[in-house]
């Protein structure tokens, strides 16, 4: 006589199996969603961060949508240089368009130089691109010219330009430039004398001769960016 075989072991394990291939794929969804998967778009976090953009050292302003205008003389080099960063930590690549010179990048430090030729406006755009794809870009017009001569006015008190002989008086010259100014006092015509100061580099005291006597004093200044200017004061000694 043959026993049948109880057959409640095996059906017990078909269930365990089925249950955990079920919850298998629960959790193989869970990490796909998770991990951005199924065609997820990425996390802002991905987006690079730019840190910093200069003109020639100094810090350009961006706001909103308007295009910050950089100064960039006729066939002087300005330098951009740009620098950012991955919120996770992915490597960056650095395009530039519209530049009209070298592009060297380190790190995450992009810098390029552009040498107008001609005056006018170009538009410039960095890039940069993290290796998911997502970007950021900053972009400046460089205006191009060839800038004006310093402008340069002494001024003389008293405003008559009376000086008795012997006696003194202090002479100004104010120049209306952003970058730093040298100066230079000399006496063009006349007996007199003038000495600048050491404390105030825009400023000389002149001396007048002891006899009567017109004297004509020179000024001349010049700033950084190679621009000059020339000015004169007649002194009447009476």
């Amino acid at each position: 006589m043959t026993l049948p075989i109880p057959c409640f072991p095996l059906r017990r394990r078909l269930l365990g199996l089925l249950f955990g291939l079920f919850f298998g794929l629960i959790l193989t969804a869970a990490v796909l969603s998770g991990c951005g998967g199924g065609g997820a778009s990425l996390p802002a976090s991905t987006t690079p961060v730019i840190d910093s953009f200069t003109a020639n050292g100094v810090a350009v302003a961006f706001s909103g949508t308007a295009v910050p205008i950089v100064a960039a003389p006729t066939n002087s080099l300005t330098s951009l240089v740009c620098t950012a960063h991955d919120p996770d930590h992915s490597p960056l690549t650095f395009a530039w368009s519209g530049i009209n010179g070298t592009v060297t990048t380190q790190n995450n430090t992009s810098t390029a130089g552009d040498t107008p030729t001609t005056d006018g406006d170009t538009l410039v755009t960095c890039t940069v691109t993290n290796v998911r794809g997502a970007s950021v870009t900053r972009t400046v017009a460089l205006r191009a010219g060839t800038p004006a001569a310093a402008m340069l006015t002494l001024g003389l008190s008293p405003a008559s330009g009376l000086v008795q002989p012997g006696k003194t008086d202090l002479l100004t010259a104010i120049a209306t430039d952003s970058s730093p100014v040298t100066y230079h006092f000399s006496v063009a015509t006349g007996t007199g004398t003038v000495t600048q100061s050491t404390i105030n580099p825009a400023q000389a005291t002149f001396t007048a001769p002891a006899a009567p006597e017109t004297d004509t004093v020179l000024c001349y200044a010049a700033d950084t960016q190679g621009r000059s200017a020339t000015a004169t004061a007649v002194i009447i000694v009476q």
